[in-house]
């Protein structure tokens, strides 16, 4: 007798992986931050840096090293947002090897990786469908899969929103908070193509960090494991706060 043993991991990976994106970047690498090794202390708002962005890469990880792993990726542009997920902390590229590559270059590993992973997860469901033409959930999943299946598919941007949020007395900043609506296409209890939200919840700013040539700079959150959020920049960045213009206030 046949085992369906593919579907419960498979279900819970692909729920978790394409609901992250993936974007192509100008900005170079390596030494390219500047000439000078000294980190600027020019202070950016996070809403006005996102806002105005243009393929700006941002990493979640849980510390910056150049034996570490960033565990998402987001690359912020024109007011959308794209990124990946490598589930697992020790796969994929470390930041010694990002620090020596050029945006450009990270962005087509991490499109490779995507569209590669993307035909794995439809060549599973596809197989199950055929195997078990009585279980439509298979079917519908193979289906919504299928535009990815011929390892060159790309899921498209999402929205994201920067907000602000107060503690009780609405005086004070609790944390400032990224909120992006991601596109699910994965789960077949759910209408295909409608977006789910996710938040990243930042909370202090990071101290600076170097690896080789590049410079990070960016924020500690308050996510499950408190990763951080950063950026390779020699600017640091700021939260905002209640006289930031344009801003939303929770």
């Amino acid at each position: 007798m046949m085992k369906k043993k593919y579907l419960p991991l498979l279900l819970a990976v692909s729920s978790i992986f394409l609901l992250f994106l993936s974007a192509c970047s100008s900005n170079k690498g390596g030494n390219t931050n500047g000439s000078s090794s000294e980190v600027q202390k020019t202070e950016e708002g996070i809403y006005e840096h996102l806002k105005n962005a243009k393929n700006k890469i941002w990493y979640v990880a849980d510390e910056v090293s150049k034996e570490s792993h960033p565990f998402a990726v987001y690359v912020f542009n024109k007011g959308k947002v794209k990124g990946y997920t490598t589930f697992n902390r020790d796969e994929g590229k470390s930041f010694g090897e990002l620090s020596k590559m050029t945006d450009e270059e990270i962005m087509e590993y991490y499109e490779s990786q995507e569209g590669t992973f993307l035909k794995h997860i439809y060549d599973v469901t596809a197989s199950n469908a055929e195997q078990f033409p009585d279980e439509t959930q298979y079917k519908e999943l193979a289906e919504a899969l299928k535009p990815y299946g011929d390892g060159k598919g790309k899921l498209p941007t999402a929205d994201f929103q920067v907000k602000l949020v107060t503690d009780d007395t609405g005086k004070n900043i609790a944390s400032e908070n990224i909120e992006i609506d991601f596109l699910d296409v994965s789960k077949p209890d759910r209408n295909f193509g409608t977006f789910w939200n996710y938040t990243l919840k930042l909370k202090h700013v990071t101290s600076t960090t170097k690896v080789y040539n590049s410079t990070y700079n960016g924020f500690e959150t308050e996510d499950d494991h408190k990763p951080l959020f950063v950026t390779r920049s020699k600017n640091e960045f700021k939260l905002d706060t209640l006289k930031t213009k344009g801003i939303d206030v929770e």
